[in-house]
């Protein structure tokens, strides 16, 4: 079966389950190690982990070309498979040394001590994410974020055992996620279920026609997805990058629909576009933005009601002041979950660099803004520029894909009314907030647990068609007759 015969809708929910399920289990992770190793410590393991991935991305870029050809027709599935394995060997062995030796060189991170766990991390996740990319583009896909899930699982209790019973601190974290890594490539090599072939000449030029924007993109994508961190551990301190990355966790279930749409939509627009079916791609980018921000909507509102609280309550008090980061953040993921679902269209469509272009742009008014507004406004000026740059990116990929596909509708009903009822639930607790204020973790808690149900019943109650979806995605996951 191909992508575009899979019942998306079911493989969607598969996939977000997968994904609420590593986000708590990682959320449980990083509120105990957070706590343990301080703001300093947890922001260096995050360093570590941003360059790891930075580093990575022309690998990560050649995977999502081999995923783009498969997924047409009659492409030989065993053939890209073998040619995301290769560009694993041949560049791992070029990136890891020019990468550190570039870090030495530009005195950018003190990563001392942690040089043996860095390069094995790289090495794993290199691979990890081949082969992830490649599972994705089958009509299973959410077996790729399931892979995740397992990851996660075992991610945790190895991490405990380095850092905990092993006093190895951030080496010890990195260590963790490291084993767990490798030890979930196995279990994605057999559900692809395909053996790896030697490409030929042709298949490498096919793929390599597309990588040479698929590799440019991921790496500016890449840079910009980690250019806060970036940014404020080499301008300001590891304990700043410590702060804004548990703002970052916390809103981290804003992106989980988006970010799972987005894997399946990738595959199915590029079946659909080689197949000439321009309505399946129209109706599929429709749907898709239609539901991506479901989750990101909400948490932005209610992150603006009471955000210090909220950091105060998972986090402690070292983190409370991180309230206006944790603003910003929620709200780049609201526009973040509308340009996932961008990028895989303008790629499927085999206009890969349109993607590339806005990348850069965004890139660029992130790097340059982030850096004049960290100075201006401190660490937050890194927040405001990613939120600026992300609205351009928006309408970049917007006017581009209207250009190419004119009839694509880009704001729909269901999306407005997402808003409207996250609008009330906003009303509802910063009242209850700000007029009935108890200032205790049990009333921040309860008042979260109001705005889920408030937002929940009246999106339910003002949208048919979130009633029919729901009903729909509960039949597939539960056996309802």
């Amino acid at each position: 079966m191909s992508i575009d015969e899979a019942d998306f809708s079911h493989e969607v929910s598969k996939g977000v389950l997968a994904r609420f399920t590593t986000a708590a289990i990682g959320f449980v992770g990083s509120v105990i190690f957070a706590r343990y190793l301080g703001p300093d410590g947890y922001g260096s393991f995050f360093i570590v982990v941003a360059l790891a991935n930075l580093l990575n991305r022309p690998i990560i870029g050649w995977a999502q070309a081999c995923k783009k050809r498969y997924t047409e027709v009659d492409f030989p599935l065993g053939e890209a498979l073998g040619a995301g394995l290769l560009g694993g060997l041949l560049l791992s062995p070029v990136l890891i040394p020019a990468g550190l030796w570039l870090n030495r060189t530009l005195d950018l991170y003190d990563i001392s001590g942690l040089v043996v766990p860095f390069v094995g991390f790289f090495v794993a996740i290199s691979f990890y994410d081949i082969t992830t990319d490649i599972l994705s583009g089958q009509a299973n896909f959410s077996s790729a974020q399931w892979a995740d899930t397992l990851r996660s699982t075992l991610t945790t209790p190895l991490q405990l055992g380095f850092v905990l019973l092993l006093s190895m601190g951030t080496a010890g974290m990195v260590y963790g996620l490291t084993a767990a890594t490798v030890a979930v490539v196995p279990y994605v090599l057999y559900k692809i279920r395909a053996q790896a072939a030697v490409p030929s000449m042709e298949t490498i030029k096919s793929i390599g026609s597309f990588a040479k924007f698929s590799m440019i993109t991921s790496i500016l994508g890449e840079t910009r997805s980690r250019v806060d961190i970036l940014l404020l551990g080499a301008l300001l301190t590891t304990a700043a990058a410590g702060q804004y990355q548990v703002a970052m966790q916390l809103i981290l279930p804003a992106e989980l629909l988006g970010s799972v749409i987005s894997v399946g939509l990738a595959g199915r627009i590029s079946t659909h576009w080689s197949k000439d079916n321009e309505q399946a791609v129209v109706e599929d980018l429709s749907n898709s933005i239609a539901y991506a921000g479901m989750l990101a909507i909400p948490i932005f509102f209610g992150a603006l009601a009471m955000p210090s609280e909220i950091l105060y309550l998972v986090f402690g008090s070292e983190y409370s002041d991180s309230g206006a980061m944790l603003i910003g953040l929620a709200l780049f993921a609201v526009l973040r979950s509308q340009t996932y679902q961008f990028y895989p269209v303008v790629g499927g469509i085999n206009r890969p660099e349109i993607g590339t272009k806005a990348t850069a742009i965004g890139l660029t008014i992130n790097l340059l803004l982030g850096i004049l507004l960290l100075r201006i406004m401190g660490a937050v000026g890194v927040v405001v520029a990613t939120v600026i740059a992300e609205v351009v990116i928006y309408v970049v990929l917007a006017y581009s894909i209207k250009a190419h596909i004119p009839n694509a509708r880009l704001v729909s009903k269901p999306l407005l009314k997402q808003f409207v009822a996250a609008i009330i639930m906003f009303g509802i607790v910063w009242c209850l907030h700000t007029f009935l204020s108890f200032n205790t973790t049990l009333y921040t808690a309860t008042l979260i647990v109001i705005g889920a149900i408030t937002y929940g019943l009246t999106l339910s109650f003002i949208s048919p068609e979130v009633r029919r979806t729901g009903y729909s995605v509960a039949r597939s996951v539960l056996p309802l007759r």
